[in-house]
């Protein structure tokens, strides 16, 4: 893997401030040096500032209810947190 590559693969990271200072200082020295790198830069702050702009999806009831259907159609046969918590057990505390 080239430098370059390493410095593709930490775009997201470094768009999120996740990286260290100093490797964040390499990727924008690397960037004012390589033009493809500095425009995945500018296209991955536009998506993310696009997708912090949209509000979160609302999960409710009927979604739940569609989400088990579908599942159910699919074959599956999951476990709804009720009926999980009436097959717990109580361990008894010893002191």
């Amino acid at each position: 893997m080239t430098q370059d590559e390493l410095y593709q693969k930490l775009v997201d990271l470094y768009v999120g401030d996740e990286l260290p200072e100093d490797l964040a200082e390499d990727l924008q020295a690397r960037a004012f040096a390589n033009p493809a790198l500095a425009k995945d830069i500018r296209s991955m702050r536009h998506t993310m500032s696009a997708l912090q702009s949209v509000s979160a999806p609302v999960f409710g009831k009927e979604s739940y209810q569609r989400v088990l259907y579908r599942l159910y159609l699919e074959g599956a046969t999951p476990e709804t947190r009720r009926a999980f918590a009436a097959s717990q057990y109580q361990l008894p505390m010893s002191g």
